[in-house]
Parts: C-alpha cells; sequence; structure tokens
C-alpha cells in the first residue's frame, strides 16, 4: 500500500457509519473504520451482533471528476464475540467506495450482511452498543485521554496492546498477535 493510499483511507475514510432502516431498531447497524497503530479496522455491531475485520488496502483509483475514491481491500474478518483464535476464510476481496457526499459503499461479496452490497452514511455519532447503556464523560479521567501503546508476552507469545480513550467516555482496547486476528474491546468508563 502506498503511503498516499493509506493517507487518503485514513482521512477520507475512517469514522462511524450508518446503515438499515433509521426506524427499526433491530435493523439498524453501524460499521466503524478505525486506525491503530497504523494498521486499519473495520467494527460491524448492531443490536444482537458484532464482527471485525482487519483491512489491507491494496488499490486506490481516484475518479477523474473527483466524485469517488474506489479502493481495493482485503478484508481478514473475525467473531466480536467467539474470540477463538480463527479467520473467517482466507478473506475477501472488495471494492470500497467513498463517494464525495459522504456515503460509503462496500461491494459485493463483502463477508457481512449475506454478502450483498452495502451502502452506508457517515454519521457523527458516537456508537455506543446497546449493552453498554449510554455513554459518559469523565473530567476526572482527562489524563488517560489519547492512545497509549504496550508489548506483551504470554506463553512466549508476543502481543501488542493498544488503549484508546476518548472524552465521550468509551474506550478501545485492541491486542493484537502474529497469525490470529486481533482482539477488540469496546467499552465505556467512567
Amino acid at each position: 500500500m502506498s503511503a498516499a493510499a493509506s493517507d487518503t483511507f485514513r482521512n477520507d475514510v475512517c469514522g462511524l457509519y450508518f446503515y438499515g432502516q433509521p426506524d427499526d431498531e433491530s435493523e439498524q447497524r453501524y460499521f466503524e473504520i478505525s486506525c491503530i497503530d497504523g494498521q486499519f479496522y473495520l467494527e460491524y455491531s448492531g443490536m444482537y451482533d458484532f464482527a471485525g475485520a482487519e483491512l489491507e488496502i491494496l488499490s486506490m483509483k481516484n475518479n477523474a471528476e473527483g466524485k469517488k475514491i474506489d479502493f481495493e481491500v482485503m478484508l481478514y474478518p473475525f467473531s466480536g464475540f467467539s474470540f477463538d483464535g480463527e479467520y473467517w476464510g482466507a478473506g475477501y476481496k472488495v471494492i470500497l467506495t467513498k463517494w464525495d457526499n459522504g456515503t460509503l459503499e462496500l461491494s459485493k461479496g463483502q463477508p457481512f450482511l449475506s454478502g450483498e452490497a452495502l451502502a452506508m452514511t457517515k454519521t457523527s455519532d458516537v456508537f455506543v452498543h446497546p449493552i453498554l447503556g449510554e455513554k459518559q464523560t469523565c473530567a476526572a479521567c482527562a489524563k488517560l485521554y489519547g492512545d497509549w501503546r504496550a508489548s506483551t508476552e504470554k506463553d512466549r507469545v508476543p502481543s501488542e496492546v493498544f488503549l484508546s480513550f476518548s472524552e465521550d467516555g468509551t474506550f478501545r482496547a485492541v491486542m493484537k498477535k502474529a497469525m490470529y486476528p486481533v482482539q477488540m474491546y469496546v467499552g465505556i468508563y467512567t
């Protein structure tokens, strides 16, 4: 992946996207794309499900009129509920299109929601999974705000751990071992 593709993806694609019917809570889905320590991740959340994927940007193509950017992406999905150490197959090559109106499209063949093409709308809301309840602010924890990194080892297997604390009271913990799916935890803190 080129540095230009990585920077464009980070600046223009990373964010929170909404998919589904706004009036039907059970059908609402959120896709959050983030960059943690130079690696891109997708988190898929709904009322009753959660999954994740590591993303590898293969190529980037700008539309001549500047209306869209196509990224060829490899998705390496894994379950958000059963951290059994397995990816969902060898990966899925998809096209992720970012339109100038903020819409994000994931091509047919994506591993979520029966593999159909998805069109998502960017939102500025912070998604807190319903199981977590309401987000909160934590003024006393201001010294924690930001991103933290640590290295650890268990049974002679090194791991990288990334922690991110936000002012909205949410945190993200990510643990990555070589050859295993990342483990992602999202929650609130007070």
